[in-house]
């Protein structure tokens, strides 16, 4: 049975498909009021914030959604990107790493090697 929290997440995703940031940011920030254990909530708060050009933000959703599930591939590449765009390289460096080691079968991987390459 969907929890509250989750109906407020599955809200944010709906937002974030139609392009409504400030709307999923909202949505994301009730479902974590209601379960600050929920650990897509922050990883979807964090791709609204990227998607709004605030890395700052991302770099602290993205923690928080990696302190509550570690071996949570996408945010490890979201806070890479966020810390690549701060020109914080050898941050973003350590997170590509990470989310390779933890998506072997994504097809990101390939893309997300290139990015190691160019920062290594």
């Amino acid at each position: 049975m969907e929890t509250e929290a989750q109906a407020h997440v599955n809200k944010a995703n709906s937002y974030l498909n139609e392009s409504q940031y400030d709307l999923a940011i909202a949505e994301c920030s009730q479902a974590i009021r209601l379960d600050p254990g929920l650990y897509i909530a922050y990883l979807n708060r964090a791709s609204a914030y990227s998607l709004k050009g605030q890395p700052d933000l991302v770099i602290v959703d993205c923690n928080q959604a990696i302190q509550l599930e570690p071996k949570l591939p996408l945010a490890y590449l979201s806070r890479g990107m966020a810390y690549r765009s701060l020109g914080r390289k050898a941050e973003a460096l350590e997170d590509f790493k990470k989310f390779v080691a933890l998506a072997e079968d994504s097809p990101l991987v390939k893309i997300v090697e290139k990015q190691i390459e160019g920062l290594a």
